[in-house]
């Protein structure tokens, strides 16, 4: 490591520690997380949940926007965070959709304990070997790494990837056809999640989180089932450039007996009207 990448590391170890005012603009003058393709500090750092009194360790490249981020502020979706440690309880069975390198997955493996489980999907046949590598290095025998998508069919399906060139490397898709784009595409493949309870016997399923970049409704009508039988907790992204979408889903928990709230940065709040979806990226659903 250079001595520059040194000084930042320095930095970077003070700021996953001690937050203070208009950091985020500071670092992203010192160290901005844009085309880091070529200047990137890998290393493993140890991030601590106070909530659960534990650690876990991390292995950043901040070539990816979302490891620049924990790499400086030793979380990422700090009240997505929050809420898996307040409501996933030791011996829960959690469903990781989107998994990408595991952040979200390694605060299920620490709230569950020895006893829980939880799957982690992720397709995209790089990042599952980081998210594996997340697994490996905290010894978390409790976490199953599954590369493939969650869909509406047990089938194939085509990933379009927006390259390892950019920041942030977890926003590849599913699409429907290919088109004359130039970015890097792969084959997948796809299950239900009603078929993969069903191929598991699942006895028990107590939390969900959805994160695959507008596929959602698709794991949603390929859950249905599932979904009415446990009535888990579940987190999933809100599609803000299909509303629509968004608006369709709610419908359908609705009719399950489930209640809504917007999750903003540092603060959950009721959502009261489904046609109002602008302002807020995620939504958590919770079962009357």
């Amino acid at each position: 490591m250079n001595l520059k990448n040194a000084c930042i590391s320095k930095l970077a170890s003070f700021t996953r520690h001690f937050q203070f005012y208009r950091a985020n603009r500071l670092l992203r003058y010192i160290y901005s997380p844009d085309h880091r393709h070529n200047d990137s500090i890998s290393t493993i750092v140890t991030l601590q949940n106070k909530a659960l009194n534990s650690k876990v360790l991390f292995n950043v490249d901040t070539a990816s926007y979302l490891e620049w981020y924990v790499f400086f502020y030793g979380t990422y979706e700090p009240m997505i965070t929050n809420l898996i440690t307040t409501l996933i309880k030791p011996g829960s069975v959690c469903i990781d959709v989107g998994a990408n390198v595991g952040i979200h997955s390694l605060t299920m493996a620490q709230a569950i304990e020895n006893n829980g489980k939880v799957y982690a999907f992720e397709p995209h046949p790089e990042i599952i070997k980081r998210l594996c590598e997340n697994i490996r290095i905290n010894n978390f025998i409790q976490i199953e790494a599954i590369q493939l998508g969650l869909s509406n069919k047990t089938s194939s399906a085509i990933l379009k990837d927006e390259g390892f060139d950019i920041a942030n490397k977890g926003t590849a898709k599913i699409i429907e056809d290919l088109d004359s784009s130039d970015k890097p595409t792969f084959t997948i493949s796809t299950i239900t999640l009603d078929e993969f309870v069903e191929q598991r016997e699942l006895k028990q399923l107590d939390f969900i989180k959805i994160d695959v970049e507008g596929h959602e409704s698709a794991v949603f009508e390929g859950a249905e089932k599932t979904i009415a039988k446990f009535h888990p907790i579940i987190i999933f992204e809100n599609d803000l450039e299909h509303p629509e979408q968004t608006q369709k889903l709610l419908s359908f928990l609705e009719s399950k007996d489930y209640q809504f709230y917007e999750i903003h940065h540092k603060n959950i709040r009721p959502l009261l009207n489904h046609q109002n979806l602008s302002g807020f990226a995620n939504i958590l659903a919770m079962p009357n």
